[in-house]
């Protein structure tokens, strides 16, 4: 799929919550969230899936921060009639500390530890 409609947003994360998805071509785990940039009123709410590679590190840091995630992302616009998603390619943490990076950093190196002891 070619992608196209680059976008980028800042803002917070809301109802940040782990999914199977199909976007595309795309199929498989992802975190789906709300970003809010701006009131509702001005259409400042935008759905958001953070794909497999980047679901366990947003979800991560959405615990740390007690759902108080600030973030800017980069990524693409997929829309059908009815509904537009952003699909991230890029996330950066806004109000992270270096201790909870770091914490993070060492649940994805377990995780993919775990991963690789289960492949064949």
């Amino acid at each position: 799929m070619k992608r196209q409609n680059g976008v980028v947003l800042s803002g917070k994360l809301r109802d940040l919550r782990a999914e199977q998805v199909r976007v595309g071509d795309m199929v498989g785990s992802a975190a789906l969230a709300t970003l809010v940039t701006d009131h509702l009123a001005y259409g400042g709410h935008h759905q958001v899936i953070f794909p497999e590679e980047h679901a366990l590190e947003a979800q991560a840091f959405a615990a740390l921060t007690g759902g108080e995630l600030e973030v800017t992302v980069e990524g693409w616009l997929r829309s059908v009639p009815g509904n537009s998603v952003v699909v991230v390619d890029r996330v950066i943490y806004l109000n992270i500390t270096q201790a909870q990076r770091d914490q993070v950093a060492r649940l994805k190196a377990a995780s993919k530890q775990r991963s690789a002891r289960k492949a064949p």
